[in-house]
Formats: C-alpha cells, sequence, structure tokens
C-alpha cells in the first residue's frame, strides 16, 4: 500500500467510524404473529412441528400454540415486493457501504449470523425490529482480499419494547486485488426426459423434426403423452401419426420463479390443443408474454441440439 493509498484509507476509516453506534428503525411487521403462516413455514421445511397439534400445545408450559424460534427473521421480512409497512424507518443501516464502494472494496460476503431468542412468541403478537451498526473492523488481509469486516445488530421487540430476540451479522466488504475475472459460465443444457420404452418414438421424431402422436391401431385414439397400452380398447397395438404442428393456445401459464439457467424469463408455457384434437405441453416463443391468448393460434417449432432432447416450441402461426 503506498502512501496515498494509505492516506486515503484513512480518510476512509474515519467516515466509516461515524456510524459505529448509528441505529436505525423501527421497522414493522406485515402480520401479526399466527398459525397460517406457522404452518406454511414448517411445511416448506418439511419440519412436523408439534405444536401446531392444539392438544399437544395445550400440555406444553406454553399452554398454547407458540412460534418456532427460528422464525424470529420470518416475521419480518418485507415480502416479494420489497415494501414495508406504513410507519416503518426505510432507511438503510447499509449505506455506509457506499463509501467500501467508492475506494474499491466491491466484494460482499456474509461471513456468519448468530441468533439469541429470548422468549417465544405468542399468536396475535406483533413485533418490530430494529439495527445498530455496532462494529467496522480495521482493515483486513484476507484471502479473497483485503477488506473491512462489519456488524450488524438486530434487535426484535415486542409491543411494549421488549427485547425478545436478536441477531448479529458480520459482512465482510473486500477489494478484490489479483483476482482474475471469471469466465462467465456456459448456459447448461434443459433438463432432460425421463425416456422409456413408450415415449421413444416421440423423441426420435422431435430429432427428425417431426411431431409424432401415438394412435391406436385398432380404435383409432389418439393418445399423449404416450402409454403402453390404449386408454380407450386396452390394445397393445398401438403406432404413430405425423401431426401437422398446428393448433390453438387451451390454456398457458407465465413462469417467473424460480429461474433455471438453461431458461430465458419470463417463461411462457402452453397447453396447446393441437388440431388433430390432442394437448401437448410446451414453451411459446416468438410473442410477448404479455400478449399471449387463449385461442391464439399457434404452429411448432422444432429446437433440436446435438446429444439433447428437448421439447417442440409454439410460436404464433
Amino acid at each position: 500500500m503506498n502512501q496515498q493509498t494509505a492516506k486515503s484509507d484513512e480518510d476512509m476509516e474515519r467516515r466509516l467510524a461515524a456510524y459505529v453506534g448509528r441505529q436505525y428503525g423501527a421497522i414493522y411487521a406485515w402480520d401479526r404473529v399466527n398459525a397460517p403462516m406457522i404452518r406454511h413455514w414448517a411445511e416448506a421445511l418439511d419440519y412436523d412441528y408439534p405444536l401446531l397439534d392444539p392438544e399437544i400445545a395445550k400440555s406444553t408450559r406454553h399452554r398454547e400454540l407458540v412460534a418456532p424460534a427460528s422464525m424470529l427473521q420470518v416475521w419480518l421480512m418485507p415480502g416479494l415486493k420489497n415494501e414495508r409497512p406504513a410507519g416503518s424507518d426505510l432507511s438503510d443501516p447499509r449505506e455506509l457501504f457506499k463509501i467500501l464502494e467508492e475506494h474499491g472494496y466491491i466484494g460482499i460476503i456474509a461471513t456468519d449470523c448468530d441468533q439469541e431468542y429470548f422468549r417465544p412468541l405468542k399468536v396475535g403478537e406483533l413485533i418490530t425490529t430494529s439495527t445498530i451498526v455496532e462494529k467496522v473492523s480495521e482493515r483486513k488481509n484476507t484471502r479473497l482480499g483485503p477488506g473491512y469486516f462489519t456488524t450488524f445488530l438486530q434487535e426484535y421487540h415486542d409491543e411494549q419494547g421488549g427485547v425478545v430476540g436478536t441477531m448479529r451479522l458480520r459482512i465482510l466488504r473486500y477489494h478484490p486485488e489479483g483476482q482474475k475475472a471469471e469466465a462467465a459460465p456456459e448456459r447448461p443444457a434443459p433438463p432432460q426426459p425421463g425416456i422409456s420404452q413408450d415415449t421413444a418414438q416421440f423423441w426420435e421424431g422431435l430429432k427428425q423434426n417431426k411431431l409424432l402422436i401415438q394412435k391406436c391401431s385398432d380404435c383409432g385414439t389418439l393418445i399423449h403423452p404416450p402409454e403402453p397400452v390404449c386408454r380407450n380398447c386396452q390394445s397393445l397395438d398401438l403406432g404413430t401419426i405425423e401431426a401437422s404442428g398446428k393448433g390453438t393456445v387451451f390454456s398457458f401459464v407465465v413462469a417467473h420463479h424460480p429461474k433455471v439457467a438453461a431458461f430465458d424469463y419470463p417463461h411462457p408455457i402452453g397447453l396447446v390443443e393441437l388440431d388433430e384434437g390432442v394437448r401437448i405441453v410446451a414453451p411459446l416463443t416468438g410473442v410477448d408474454p404479455g400478449e399471449i391468448e387463449i385461442g391464439m393460434k399457434v404452429v411448432v417449432e422444432f429446437d433440436n441440439v446435438e446429444g439433447q432432447n428437448r421439447l417442440p416450441k409454439f410460436r404464433p402461426s
């Protein structure tokens, strides 16, 4: 570090020190502690939370349903719109990171998080949170590069102002000196289907730019997805016909989350009713998701890549 850089960092450290002890908040929870959210959280984590059973809850020292302690942070989440309830302090305790970014400390990683719970939360309670910038370390040399550790202390309060729990979060902002820029990873292939003897003809047809539909040789029923026997007459004598590839959008959905690296988003997926009468699920392409309509006329488009099995796509005709 040269003399000029050292002087610059000293000035930066003085500015950072001014934030230590600064308090932000309060931020209010959107909802009071409630049983449905406890149930949804437990189900999402595949956690068989025993106190959801009223009889078990009555037999505990609490005598009623209380929230799992590790849900503490959940009650204060802003939601998908990243908005806060009226009256919440919207100032950001991470504003001091702008100073570090100005001096090239652009790398960021959370190094540890410690939570402490003082009492369980009962159904009907409304909690708030406030954050204190507890500490900014001196400049440290790490394997990622030189940087500064900032510790935030987040306190959770009940409606009487009592502290029900705390969380300490430590974040490293570092200067990625000497690190080679990583090349952008190659786009992965879409998830590959499981192919059986019954469905193999469909996938082989796509590789030849053919949309093959299974047909019963005895009763003429068209079947999709392919099955081992005719669903109408139970015949085992099954063949295929080549569909025209023309159809209409019978239903559709536009996927936004979760994002899979193999696809572009938003990702429209249609249930297309072919002119032959069967329906097929496939991506929709060549149209803005907001312009897709039920009944829209579409035509098949093949998306073949060597060594991969891919669904056909449908675009407006």
